[in-house]
């Protein structure tokens, strides 16, 4: 049965079984409570579902539990290593070829080819003031049609 789009069913029952749960001595997590509630009421009960509801009914958070299976290990996982600097990539400049740097209003910010950096920017003057792109490249993002069909 599904309530809401859940299948988890909040009756009193379960509200007094999550409640008991939660005051155990053996400080069980909400992944546990939750298996032992599916399995007593054989209805689903989640573990994110038993914390949201622990939560609304004004139960203490669970305590941190102790990582009892992890055996501290001095060696650390990743040994830092001094890394070579990026190189920067040199592109022919044409002449109108920006860095992002040199962008302004008034030239085209259309991205010039190359797919690493340093990226460049076409910088041709532009159709007009507010528009960014040249005519070249103005017309191949507006997609203006070449003919009108009558």
């Amino acid at each position: 049965m599904s309530v809401n789009g859940s299948d988890t069913i909040w009756t009193p029952k379960a509200l007094e079984l999550l409640e008991t749960l939660a005051g155990l001595e053996d400080n069980l997590t909400y992944r546990e409570i939750a298996q032992r509630m599916t399995a007593q009421l054989g209805v689903l009960f989640t573990k994110n579902s038993c914390i949201g509801r622990g939560r609304r009914m004004g139960l203490p958070p669970r305590p941190p539990r102790e990582h009892r299976d992890r055996v501290p290990d001095e060696t650390p996982l990743h040994t830092p290593q001094a890394f070579a600097p990026i190189e920067p990539l040199q592109r022919k400049r044409n002449g109108h070829d920006l860095t992002i740097i040199e962008l302004r209003e008034g030239v085209c910010h259309w991205p010039s080819d190359g797919d690493k950096p340093p990226y460049t920017y076409c910088g041709r003057p532009t159709v007009t003031l507010g528009v960014s792109w040249c005519r070249k490249h103005y017309d191949i993002a507006c997609n203006t049609p070449r003919k009108t069909w009558a």
